[in-house]
């Protein structure tokens, strides 16, 4: 019987994410730019709240809502600096054998540059370290850019979320990907 309830435990605990001791600092260049990626804390959230600003249509998430985040033990969010300018974040939630992607954005004068791609691999190969089964995220249903980023590493839209976005009560599509033995 305990044998039994033993493959069961991940089911009463929160997943602890693999990458959560290994995200360390890195530079990296992408289309010329010199970018340094690094864990988010809670001296990111003002640079946050004023981008989210920008790029969100709706009510972006509070000061207090990004330091909890920040404390979840089965959360991960990352940013990306230029200098001192914030450009992105990635926010991924490890829970059973799915990794959500809470957040991601680029600041609208570094799209298209691929960033949003380079968080997207990041983002799965973090879900791979973690032993994800599959990957799942909401993206506004009018959000067609996003969704072809997504679609193009095979996040399938399975169902949309009436009234999801508290502030506009916009809809959401529910997208998800199967993360395969193939890819880990």
């Amino acid at each position: 019987m305990l044998k039994r309830f033993k493959q069961f435990a991940h089911f009463f605990h929160p997943v602890v994410p693999a990458e959560r001791e290994l995200a360390q600092p890195f530079v990296f260049s992408l289309a010329g730019h010199r970018l340094l990626i690094l864990p988010a804390s809670d001296n990111d959230i003002q640079n946050l709240l004023q981008l989210e600003q920008i790029i969100y249509q709706g009510i972006p998430w509070a000061a207090r809502t990004f330091q909890r985040e920040f404390r979840k033990a089965n959360c991960l969010y990352l940013v990306v600096y230029e200098g001192p300018q914030l450009l992105a974040l990635l926010g991924e939630q490890f829970r059973l054998a799915d990794a959500h992607i809470t957040n991601i954005f680029v600041t609208p004068d570094h799209q298209h540059l691929g960033l949003g791609s380079f968080l997207m691999e990041l983002a799965i190969g973090y879900a791979q370290l973690n032993h994800a089964r599959s990957m799942s995220l909401e993206v506004r249903v009018d959000n067609l850019s996003a969704q072809a980023l997504y679609r193009k590493y095979d996040f399938i839209g399975t169902f949309v979320r009436r009234g999801y976005y508290q502030d506009t009560r916009g809809d959401a599509l529910n997208m998800v990907k199967q993360l395969t033995g193939d890819n880990r």
